[in-house]
C-alpha cells in the first residue's frame, strides 16, 4: 500500500463540478501525449523491459516529463512520486539515487517522509535540513540492517521514503492506549528475557545489525 488513492482518478466523485469519465480520462490518452511517451522511451517503446538491455529513461527523466506534459494529479505531490516508483517497478527505469529521493522529500516536506523525519526529532525547517535528515536515516539503515533482510524488505531509497511516511502515522496510533513504539519495543523484549537475542535471527554475533524477524507467505 502505498498510499491514498487518488480521488480523481475513482469512477464516481471527484471534482465538484460534473464531468463524464470521457472528460476525466481523455487527456491521459491523447496523441500528443502518447507521442511524447514514446519518444521519452526511445528504443526502450515496444520491447520487454525485463529483457531489454539498450538504454532506458533514467528515474529524473521521467520526474521531469511528467512536470511537463502538465497531467491533471500528475504535477505535484505525491501521484507523480509513485508513478515514477511504478516505472521502477516495471524495469522501465532504474531506481533513484539516495541525494534524488533526499531532494524529493526536501522538495516535499508537507507530505509524509518530512513530518516522518519530524517525529524523529529531525529539524525540517530548511529543505537542506531535511534532505540530510534523509540521508541520515537511509545510511543508517543501509549500514545495520542485514543483507537478507535488505532483500526481503526490497531496501532502496524508495523503501525509506515509504517507511518514513509510515512514522508519524504509526506513532499516532499506539499512543496513548498502548504507548508509544519504543515502550512497546522495550516491553517486548523484557517479555522476552532470554529468548530474545539481538541478532540471533540473521545468525549475526556482532550485535550490530538489527534483527527483523519476518513472516513471508
Amino acid at each position: 500500500i502505498w498510499g491514498r488513492p487518488c480521488a480523481h482518478m475513482a469512477l464516481i466523485g471527484g471534482p465538484k463540478k460534473r464531468i463524464t469519465l470521457d472528460d476525466k480520462f481523455e487527456e491521459y490518452f491523447d496523441k500528443d501525449v502518447q507521442d511524447s511517451w514514446l519518444q521519452l522511451l526511445g528504443d526502450l517503446a515496444g520491447n520487454n523491459p525485463e529483457t531489454y538491455e539498450g538504454q532506458k529513461p533514467k528515474y529524473g527523466d521521467i520526474k521531469r516529463w511528467l512536470n511537463t506534459i502538465k497531467l491533471t494529479c500528475f504535477s505535484s505531490g505525491l501521484t507523480p512520486l509513485q508513478f515514477c516508483n511504478n516505472a521502477v517497478d516495471l524495469k522501465i527505469c532504474d531506481p533513484p539515487g539516495v541525494e534524488e529521493m533526499a531532494a524529493w522529500v526536501g522538495e516535499n516536506r508537507h507530505l509524509g517522509a518530512g513530518g516522518g523525519l519530524q517525529a524523529l526529532g529531525f529539524q525540517v525547517d530548511l529543505r537542506k535540513s531535511l534532505e540530510a535528515a534523509f540521508e541520515v536515516v537511509y545510511r543508517h539503515l543501509e549500514q545495520h540492517l542485514h543483507e537478507e533482510d535488505k532483500a526481503v524488505l526490497r531496501f532502496s531509497p524508495i523503501f525509506v521514503e515509504h517507511l518514513l511516511c509510515k512514522v508519524a502515522r504509526f506513532s499516532r496510533q499506539f499512543e496513548p492506549k498502548d504507548g508509544t513504539l519504543s515502550e512497546r519495543g522495550s516491553t517486548a523484549m523484557q517479555n522476552q528475557a532470554g529468548s530474545w537475542e539481538k541478532g540471533a535471527n540473521i545468525g549475526d554475533r556482532s550485535g550490530k545489525l538489527y534483527p527483523i524477524p519476518l513472516a513471508v507467505d
